[in-house]
């Protein structure tokens, strides 16, 4: 195959846009294929990319008990599990999908400084550094460099406003993926203010960028925002990706909502089915379309917590690097006052 070369090179029958989506085998990131695919659009090449960004060898336990408290089984499982959903979901929607490890970059560039800071007293959420690090670092370099991508999308719920784009018909996506104008959630929210005035050209020179998809042309950087769902809004774990990172990169679940109002019931339809009924994308919640859509990870439960401790105790984890178990205070912002104890 093609895709298991160093660099997949372009056909040269017609110009084609290329998106590579990351897929992690849950239901968030499935939804956001199927919106790809499904955009007709789209339809050329989308290209499905499952990361590793951790390797069990590292933790120096090999005694696999079973109960996931100090032993690396349980996450090799989930890991495989989630490998294998996420090639599902590429076979049913006949995409190509590439398996790749960023652990070593993780390790040096998330996992060790987040030790360090718990070293210090301080508890920080590894998940900010994994999307600017490996996600929107390391993973983005290797799309555009070796899958010659023009685009990259991920299932965050999260928004991106495209100051330059003057016309929203150029975008591979549809459904305000690429806004030139903000969501009007965020106008009425800026308008007869200060900020309404200055933030179309926030940031001056250094908010410029220059892109592929537009042959290199310099433009300013996308402005992230908040997702629709305000229950499920990622925006703060994307807030240390650098602007440029954003430049060609797409959410397309950042006008949805995650929460099921179907309770399951809609028939499963797979793609372009016309005997059945197909998937609102405008009004359903993520949960109904991946059901609508018969996604294998439709009934999936959603992973929660650090990616690299899985359903393990956070405290014996972290002793396993630190030599002991961290702790520390609750403290009372307003008084100084400790109320309480914590570990880690």
């Amino acid at each position: 195959s093609s895709l298991m070369r160093a660099s997949i090179k372009r056909s040269t029958e017609k110009q084609c846009k290329r998106i590579v989506i990351a897929i992690s085998g849950g239901v968030d990131s499935s939804v956001a294929a199927y919106l790809l695919k499904k955009d007709k659009r789209n339809s050329d090449e989308l290209i499905g990319l499952h990361m590793n960004n951790w390797n069990p060898a590292d933790e120096g336990d090999d005694d696999d008990d079973g109960s996931g408290s100090g032993s690396s089984g349980s996450f090799c499982v989930q890991s495989e599990e989630d490998a294998l959903d996420s090639q599902s979901v590429c076979n049913l929607l006949d995409m190509k999908m590439r398996r790749v490890s960023f652990a070593g970059e993780y390790w040096t560039g998330v996992f060790e400084p987040f030790l360090e800071e718990i070293k210090g007293g301080r508890i920080v959420n590894p998940d900010v550094g994994c999307n600017s690090i490996v996600k929107f670092g390391a993973m983005r370099d290797y799309a555009m460099k070796h899958l010659q991508a023009d685009y990259i999308a991920t299932g965050h719920y999260a928004r991106l406003w495209y100051r330059d784009d003057t016309n929203s018909s150029t975008s591979p996506y549809t459904n305000s993926n690429r806004l030139a104008l903000p969501p009007i959630d965020v106008q009425e929210s800026l308008a007869d203010t200060p900020e309404e005035e200055w933030i179309s050209s926030w940031g001056g020179d250094d908010a410029i960028c220059a892109t592929n998809d537009n042959g290199g042309v310099k433009r300013k950087t996308p402005i992230l925002l908040a997702g629709a769902d305000a229950s499920k809004d990622q925006s703060y774990f994307l807030s240390g990706v650098k602007g440029c990172a954003f430049a060609n990169t797409l959410f397309p679940l950042g006008d949805l909502v995650k929460k099921t109002a179907s309770n399951g019931l809609y028939a499963r339809d797979p793609l372009t089915s016309s005997t059945r009924k197909e998937p609102d994308t405008k009004n359903e919640s993520v949960r109904d379309i991946a059901l609508m859509a018969g996604l294998p990870t439709a009934s999936k439960k959603e992973s929660m917590g650090i990616c690299f401790i899985g359903k393990r105790k956070f405290p014996d984890f972290i002793a396993q690097y630190l030599g002991y178990e961290p702790s520390g205070d609750f403290v009372d912002v307003d008084t100084g006052e400790i109320v309480g104890k914590h570990g880690g």
